[in-house]
């Protein structure tokens, strides 16, 4: 158990660094799929104590193992999949890269085809009215 001065200069040195990243300028990396997080490591014994959404602005702070220890501007420190972090800028690569495509779905089905025509419940039936 940590006496009073120890619990303080702990709380000290934690505000300390967020301070200092702070001063940094934004964060570094992003929530790339919605992640569970544990606040006292990877190796805790209850479950996660929350979920981190997608696109969630991170500083990292260290690494683990296969996990990283995030701080979130929204007050969220613990520990995530370090495969579930990607920078800034491959997260941007991938917004642009998904808004393309939803662009080029939106403009073939305003057209009323694909590659392959116009989906089979909306081909007209032979012209013998029996299909095949």
């Amino acid at each position: 158990m940590l006496n009073g001065s120890a619990l303080l200069r702990r709380r000290v040195g934690f505000w300390a660094l967020v301070g200092a990243l702070a001063l940094l300028g934004g964060c570094t990396h992003v929530i790339g799929n919605n992640c569970p997080y544990y606040k006292q490591g990877p190796a805790q014994r209850e479950g996660p104590q929350g979920t981190i959404p997608a696109g969630t602005p991170v500083w990292v702070i260290g690494k683990e193992g296969s996990y990283a220890r995030v701080w979130a501007a929204s007050g969220v420190d613990g520990y995530v999949w370090d495969s579930s972090i990607v920078t800034i800028e491959e997260w941007n690569r991938r917004q642009e890269l998904d808004k393309k495509n939803k662009e080029l779905e939106r403009r073939v089905r305003a057209k009323g085809d694909g590659p392959l025509g116009p989906p089979e419940s909306y081909a007209s039936p032979p012209a013998s009215g029996n299909r095949p």
